[in-house]
């Protein structure tokens, strides 16, 4: 066994040392991927493959801010929405609650977790479809918006561009 320094036991130093090397791989991979698109009113931004497609509307949920695409035959989306005043009414655990319930109506579900992302609740799901469509996907819930951020492709594991995708999102301060 090579001789580490004392200070380096005991993971503190050599933690933040991999930490830090992870999120450099994955801010490359993510830079790899393509457009760094940044959404000045919906205060993030994401490493979309190209240029993706917005599109704005009202649902029953809230004012809902679309952006989408599709690209060799992986697909790639981030939706916000300020919630609508019931919407607002329900806790955040009711309100992540609830995104699961739609996102994994019917859905073959591999994986979730619960975390916090940039200090906001946030939870994390793996699932295919009925169609055999492997997703990731989060959703992340601040004080003014819900976001959604999904990646999906046809295979049996995460493809890179959809770790990367999911990687490269992140919120404005």
């Amino acid at each position: 066994m090579p001789f580490v320094p004392h200070r380096l036991h005991g993971g503190g130093i050599m933690r933040n040392f991999i930490a830090k090397a992870v999120v450099v791989a994955a801010t490359l991979l993510a830079s790899s991927l393509g457009l760094a698109f940044e959404s000045k009113q919906g205060r993030f931004s994401a490493a979309f493959p190209a240029e993706p497609k917005v599109q704005d509307k009202v649902t029953p949920r809230g004012s809902e801010h679309c952006h989408t695409l599709a690209k060799d035959g992986q697909s790639f989306l981030v939706i916000y929405y300020e919630p609508a005043a019931d919407v607002k009414l329900l806790s955040t655990q009711q309100l992540l609650d609830a995104e699961e319930r739609g996102l994994l109506a019917g859905n073959r579900v591999l994986r979730k977790r619960n975390f916090e992302f940039a200090k906001n609740p946030a939870r994390e799901f793996e699932f295919k479809t009925k169609e055999g469509v492997l997703i990731m996907a989060r959703v992340v819930v601040t004080k003014a918006h819900v976001f959604e951020i999904m990646s999906g492709a046809s295979a049996s594991s995460p493809t890179a561009q959809q770790k990367a995708f999911m990687t490269s999102f992140g919120l404005a301060r």
